[in-house]
């Protein structure tokens, strides 16, 4: 509820403010009974809206002058002069007011979003350390078989277990290269958590192309 307190810390509530209207009113010119007695009841001798051509704003609401006299036109046209220039400062500083309130809900929004950016940064982090040591776990497990698979099929190429036909050790010179494809690929898995830690160095190597390109075909 909005009040306005006028003579003697007396108060007048929001239903009476309303009967005043939304003009100026000048208790001694005026012809409303009831506006009148309102006015009188509470001491005042002019009340003037302060609106501003967007909204509302409240009263500026003055008691007898001190002089005993009336107020004249000259004094109502200064008042209303007054009462536009307290508008526009009324609404200038609602405007200011409403303006920092914004600017404290985004920087607040700002502080919360950024908290979550944080929290959600840290997450991938922790996530991409989980990665990192999966990749690695997962390549020495694999590592560990594969170097079992090609060591026999090495024995088996090379007739440690007796000699082959042409068409087996073709299958079986395809198994050895397929052995050591896979280790190739898991070394690869291992180079990512060594990029990761920035222990990755590349040795480059001169390579011919008329060999590469039919192995890849080929595979």
């Amino acid at each position: 509820e909005n009040n306005v307190f006028v003579k003697d810390g007396q108060k007048i509530g929001e239903t009476d403010l309303k009967k005043l209207g939304r003009i100026m009113q000048v208790a001694d010119d005026m012809s409303n009974v009831e506006r009148k007695r309102i006015m009188q009841s509470y001491g005042i001798s002019v009340s003037i809206a302060l609106r501003t051509t967007e909204k509302f704003l409240g009263y500026l609401l003055l008691a007898e002058k001190k002089s005993g006299d009336i107020y004249n036109n000259e004094d109502i046209a200064t008042l209303k002069i007054v009462a536009n220039e307290l508008s526009v400062a009324a609404q200038n500083s609602l405007s200011y007011k409403e303006i920092q309130q914004f600017s404290e809900t985004l920087a607040e929004k700002v502080r919360q979003r950024t908290a979550q950016l944080r929290r959600a940064n840290d997450q991938l982090k922790d996530l991409d350390k989980a990665k990192d040591e999966f990749i690695s776990m997962a390549s020495h497990q694999l590592r560990t078989p594969l170097t079992t698979i090609k060591g026999y099929v090495s024995m088996l190429d090379e007739g440690d277990f007796g000699r082959l036909t042409k068409e087996q050790k073709e299958y079986v010179e395809l198994a050895l290269e397929g052995s050591n494809r896979m280790a190739r690929l898991i070394g690869d898995l291992l180079d990512v958590s060594r990029m990761e830690a920035g222990k990755f160095y590349i040795d480059a190597q001169k390579f011919d192309l008329n060999t590469v390109v039919p192995q890849e075909l080929e595979q």
